[in-house]
């Protein structure tokens, strides 16, 4: 995807989108985020990511119809940095809320992490990593790759920056 279009992809989606969730594309709508493989990836960089965006102290909680491989996968990987999850709906309530949503456009991948005070996204490119021992590509040999910046936008103050 060139630059200019990858550019205007996520501006529109991030002018179009108000909502994470149960939004038309939101998580487990995308096969590739099925992948526990490609989930573990995408999580361990927005985990890293997002640390400068939330005290450590911080108590972050899913969405509660997030449960495929990418929400489990980024609430581990939170959990490495040193951050608490919650789970159970009682404890949720002094939590910090974090939504996933995703999107694939011609083969890659756009991830947003939502906090109640930023918008982060970032698109990912999937490969097949070749391996001579294999005669053919498989798709368990699919790996992701960041394939733009982290476009972050911060909620309530209307612009993106990066």
């Amino acid at each position: 995807m060139n630059k200019p279009a990858t550019l205007a992809l996520i501006a529109q989606l991030l002018s179009g989108c108000q909502s994470t969730s149960g939004a038309p594309g939101g998580e487990g709508q995308n096969t590739a985020l099925q992948d526990p493989v490609i989930a573990t990836s995408i999580a361990a960089d927005l985990s890293t990511d997002v640390s400068p965006f939330l005290a450590k102290s911080s108590v972050l909680a899913f969405n509660p119809d997030q449960t495929a491989p990418l929400s489990d996968a980024l609430a581990q990987s939170l959990i490495g940095h040193g951050y608490t999850i919650k789970s159970d709906r009682e404890a949720k309530a002094d939590a910090i809320e974090l939504q996933i949503w995703s999107m694939e456009v011609d083969g890659d991948l756009l991830v947003r992490l939502s906090t109640p005070s930023h918008r982060l996204s970032k698109i990912y490119r999937k490969t097949i990593a070749s391996d001579p021992s294999f005669a053919s590509s498989s798709p368990a040999n699919a790996q992701v790759t960041p394939a733009g910046p982290l476009l972050v936008e911060t909620i309530g103050t209307g612009g993106p920056s990066s």
